[in-house]
């Protein structure tokens, strides 16, 4: 393949994509790669349009140049986001790729719009297309070459984790099925006197580099608005907590990323109450060094001594659920821990309400607080709530409760 050995010639690590630096040469030298064959392809299919008095191919031919226009711009993106960090932007410009591809996606909807209007022209005022080997033989490279990018971005994209070449991928590939679809119709004018087909064939090439635009730039909205963290993440994390025994559990992790592999991660991480502070402090610290050192994460982690006795846990089951069941049956407790501190227990719940109690959380939070302190004085309630849309599928009552 020509695209490794570019990245070999280019990339001083290319078997570390991983690192920010090595994601940025990557894809540097995939967006020059896509603006010179981009380029490549606009001027050979507007020449073919030309010669054939096919708008479909002439569109597509703008959509290359178009394509040509996000790949610079891409590039400069990914020329910024490697910026780094700076007084004002403390965790670097890694996010400004995000921008980029979310703006290339806007670029690929807006140009399957006017792509709609020239082919309509088309259709209200169809002529006839001109058949040639030549033109023929220039789409077919056509879609070779772009069925390439596709697969290269594709694979690149996956390697690096970059929304922006995911974009491109998929754009490579709604070319690749326009000019396809160009060409099939040019081949069915040839022997037929059916002179609007290029009109229409012009229509469904619009509608499908429409959506693949608001899909890309739906993903990317998704990311700049913030995701929950991939399963990978934090099975890698999980892997890594889970060989200190010492380690009981993992509570609310949170990852934050800014683009580039730039990650900032915080979590709380459970040990029994026996286990000396000293020692829990000593853990954390290797674990923090450990995902700096394998994910590339700064990570700020919460010790929590946890009270692992059951029968307290029951006690205040048994005085909770009948004061929640009373306020509404679909109410669950996601997550119920029991934190030792010096003087008092604190009692750390995730509770999760039908949307149709918003208005009553402050009231829920009295009822919960006033059912558990009347157990014990010295318990002290954290209480979190979050609102679900649907119907539990299972009551209160029959909950199976998290540590």
């Amino acid at each position: 393949m020509i695209i490794p050995k570019l990245v070999k010639l280019f990339v001083k690590e290319p078997d570390n994509p991983s690192s920010p630096s090595m994601r940025q040469k990557y894809a540097i030298v995939c967006s020059e790669i896509g603006i010179c064959l981009n380029i490549v392809l606009c001027v050979g299919k507007l020449m073919a349009g030309i010669t054939s008095g096919s708008v479909a191919i002439m569109a597509d031919g703008f959509n290359n140049l178009a394509d040509a226009g996000g790949a610079l711009i891409s590039m400069f993106g990914f020329l910024f986001a490697g910026i780094g960090a700076s007084q004002k932007h403390l965790f670097g410009h890694g996010r400004i790729e995000w921008l980029i591809g979310l703006f290339t996606s806007f670029t690929v909807i807006y140009m399957g719009i006017e792509l709609i209007k020239i082919s309509w022209e088309a259709i209200s005022s169809p002529s006839p297309v001109i058949f040639d080997i030549k033109i023929f033989a220039v789409l077919f490279f056509a879609i070779i070459i772009k069925l390439y990018m596709y697969y290269y971005n594709k694979k690149i994209g996956r390697q690096i984790d970059s929304s922006a070449m995911r974009a491109v991928a998929v754009d490579s590939f709604s070319d690749a099925i326009a000019t396809a679809v160009v060409l099939l119709s040019m081949v069915v004018s040839r022997f037929t006197s059916i002179h609007a087909l290029d009109g229409w064939c012009g229509i469904m090439v619009s509608i499908c580099i429409i959506y693949a635009g608001y899909k890309t730039a739906i993903e990317t909205i998704n990311r700049i608005i913030g995701v929950s963290p991939e399963p990978k993440i934090l099975a890698e994390v999980r892997e890594i907590v889970d060989r200190y025994p010492q380690i009981i559990g993992i509570y609310n992790p949170i990852v934050h990323d800014y683009g580039l592999g730039q990650m900032i991660m915080s979590m709380h991480i459970e040990a029994d109450a026996a286990v000396s502070t000293d020692k829990f402090q000593v853990v954390s610290e290797e674990i923090a060094y450990e995902l700096y050192e394998k994910l590339g994460c700064s990570c700020t982690i919460q010790m929590d001594f946890i009270v692992t006795d059951e029968k307290d846990r029951q006690e205040i089951y048994a005085r909770l659920f009948p004061a929640l069941e009373h306020i509404h049956a679909d109410i669950e407790v996601e997550t119920l821990r029991i934190l030792k501190n010096e003087s008092y227990k604190s009692i750390v719940l995730d509770l999760l309400l039908p949307v149709q109690l918003q208005k009553m959380d402050i009231a829920v939070s009295g009822i919960v607080e006033k059912s558990i302190q009347s157990l014990n004085k010295n318990y002290r309630v954290i209480l979190k709530i979050r609102f679900k849309k649907r119907k539990s599928a299972h009551r209160l009552g029959g909950l199976t409760h998290g540590k």
